[in-house]
């Protein structure tokens, strides 16, 4: 298993994630009103990308020097937690989208600093 699978995977569950929690304004718009948060497995979901998410942070975290990028993930991932209390109102929807996508980032960030190291010792 390559040792930066973890960002890969982190990178794809926050994708799906977002796609996740932007179907549900879309179902409700253009099903009539269908409610996807009725359905448990629709909110089982949100679990399966947060037991992703931990497993990935955790990992990127262990392979990460940076302090500083440490913290991020962490507070990145506290963050998307905490957006599931509040996953049915608009600050439950900036704290889930926001703390996504710099989840994403620091994923990449953190692939990308790993090849750099790589090639350098090539």
């Amino acid at each position: 298993m390559n040792i930066h699978t973890h960002d890969k995977i982190g990178i794809w569950s926050s994708v799906l994630c977002i796609a996740h929690c932007l179907a549900v304004p879309v179902a409700m718009a253009y099903g009539n009103g269908l409610d996807l948060h009725e359905n448990r497995w629709w909110d089982f979901l949100q679990v399966v990308f947060i037991g992703i998410a931990f497993w990935a942070v955790k990992h990127a975290v262990g392979h990460t020097p940076l302090y500083w990028m440490k913290g991020l993930f962490w507070l990145s991932f506290t963050t998307l937690v905490l957006s599931m209390v509040f996953h049915h109102s608009a600050l439950g929807d900036i704290l889930n989208y926001g703390s996504a996508t710099t989840l994403i980032a620091l994923h990449a960030m953190n692939l990308y600093l790993a090849r750099q190291k790589k090639s350098q010792l090539a």
